[in-house]
């Protein structure tokens, strides 16, 4: 029988390193709840000895984990959005606006679903977007089409869902044969109660032809059984000969996995999360001042018991002495704080930081991500990166929904913000560069990737403008002006006395 669940040996390699940056992801409490898996049991047990766990928990619970994952995937991620999305699609179409604002089909709108996705990306460094039909064997109506009644959406798949991909060889072309996502259904017990079961949707290009699948299984993901088949037509009436399913990677946009950056900051999270537990147990054993006296005074016993062995009780402060014989001490032993436990809690919060986690700094003060920039210059290397390949997968994902609704595609295009505030220009900066371009020292081609990046002309700048400043560039006229750029106004300048 045909093992439908079946998960690749590469899936199966990265997954212990997608668990843990999602059990951060979860917060402390849940990490707390997964017990020894993050914080071993500190204490050597002898033979016959078991834990104790009422310790264990007591040590467990004084812990603090620094949870900068969630805030520095947050903050990557407003970087990106801080602008707008370029979106050019047909917008005369029904149907398309209906994408646009519903591209999930339960409200999400495709901006909203490419967070989603760059929120993957960052943190396990996989994702697809899968984009999936209605069935229809017959041209459908342009009325048909406005009235949604053939209804494309747009689905987002983490690492976790992708457990099995091929890929094969046609002619020069390699061509994306089969791709299988885990998922989760709710099936009604009754009137009110729901149970949780497995479904696999295998997508599968056979002989050409795009089919899919569907399998039900139980609630731990066993005894699969076909419930759904079916070929899917575009709008013509026409079966599709690829699939519609579109791999998100950080480094490109293959099938193959990619190294998943922010487990790094993940492992140094649970690391000062074990140190801390640690110093807080060393804290709470030792932090309280213990009195060490030799030398008592025998007089200073009780009235009860045998006076030789057993004193009186020692009455501490202001108001209260202790008689001690001659050469008699008294001293009191604590804990010192910052010592070594404490140093490697404060190194690797440094680190976070370096990381990309900007709100952990070495005043103590927290600070978003539009207040400081990103430490670690990698970090936007990165996010760059990330945004890029969401923007081709969308990209193509739209052009192939405009193809199959007979829609116009030439100039669909999709673009994620891609000049982040880390790297913009100071105005001093600018200023600079517009006067090295004027003496023609800077290529007008690099001109113009500077100003972009300052945010000064948009990436999509028109015919008219991108004439214009080139004009000004030959003319040895650029200026800029309360944040903006010239860009013809006073094209005649020089020819005026």
């Amino acid at each position: 029988m045909e093992n439908v669940a079946f998960k690749r040996e590469e899936y199966k390699k990265h997954f212990p390193l997608w668990e843990q940056v999602f059990d951060c992801l979860q917060g402390g409490h849940h990490i707390k709840e997964c017990g020894e898996k993050y914080l071993p049991y500190p204490w050597e047990l002898r033979d016959g000895e078991v834990k104790n766990m009422q310790l264990y928990n007591n040590y467990k619970s004084r812990a603090l984990f620094y949870n900068v994952i969630p805030r520095t995937i947050t903050e990557l991620q407003g970087y990106v959005f801080s602008k707008t999305p370029l979106i050019k699609i047909d917008e005369s179409n029904t149907l398309i606006q209906k994408l646009r604002d519903n591209a999930t089909g339960n409200g999400s709108s495709l901006v909203t679903t490419a967070k989603t996705t760059l929120y993957n990306l960052l943190a396990f460094a996989r994702g697809g977007i899968f984009v999936d039909y209605p069935l229809s064997k017959r041209t459908l109506s342009k009325r048909e089409l406005d009235e949604g009644l053939y209804r494309p959406t747009i689905t987002n798949y983490s690492a976790f869902n992708i457990i099995n991909w091929r890929v094969e060889d046609f002619g020069a072309e390699e061509k994306l044969t089969l791709v299988v996502l885990k998922e989760k259904t709710d099936i009604p017990k009754d009137n009110f109660e729901v149970e949780t079961v497995n479904v696999i949707r295998v997508l599968r290009l056979e002989n050409g032809i795009y089919r899919q699948y569907v399998y039900i299984g139980d609630k731990i993901g066993k005894d699969y059984k076909l419930t759904e088949e079916k070929t899917v037509y575009d709008f013509n009436g026409k079966t599709l000969d690829y699939i519609p399913f579109y791999f998100v990677g950080l480094n490109d946009n293959s099938p193959s996995i990619d190294y998943p950056e922010m487990y790094n900051l993940s492992e140094l999270v649970i690391s000062c999360y074990r140190n801390s537990a640690d110093n807080e147990e060393a804290l709470f054993i030792s932090g309280q001042p213990t009195l060490v006296i030799s030398g008592l005074k025998r007089g200073n016993t009780s009235v009860k018991g045998n006076l030789e062995t057993q004193p009186a009780p020692i009455k501490m402060g202001a108001r209260n002495a202790i008689q001690l014989d001659n050469g008699g001490t008294g001293s009191l032993i604590q804990y010192r704080a910052g010592g070594e436990l404490s140093a490697a809690i404060e190194q690797k919060k440094s680190d976070m930081a370096k990381f990309g986690a900007t709100f952990l700094r070495e005043n103590k003060t927290e600070k978003t991500a539009y207040q400081v920039r990103i430490e670690n210059q990698a970090s936007g290397s990165i996010l760059s990166n990330a945004t890029d390949n969401i923007s081709r997968a969308y990209t193509q994902a739209l052009i192939d929904l405009h193809k199959a609704c007979g829609l116009p595609y030439e100039e669909v295009i999709f673009e994620l913000n891609s000049m982040f505030d880390y790297n913009r220009l100071t105005i001093e900066e600018l200023n600079t560069v517009i006067s090295l371009a004027n003496s023609r020292y800077i290529p007008f081609g690099s001109l113009i990737e500077k100003i972009q990046e300052a945010g000064l002309i948009s990436k999509d700048i028109s015919k008219e403008d991108y004439k214009a400043l080139e004009n000004l560039y030959n003319s040895g006229l650029l200026e800029l002006k309360d944040g903006i750029i010239n860009k013809g106004d006073n094209n005649d300048t020089k020819n005026q006395d």
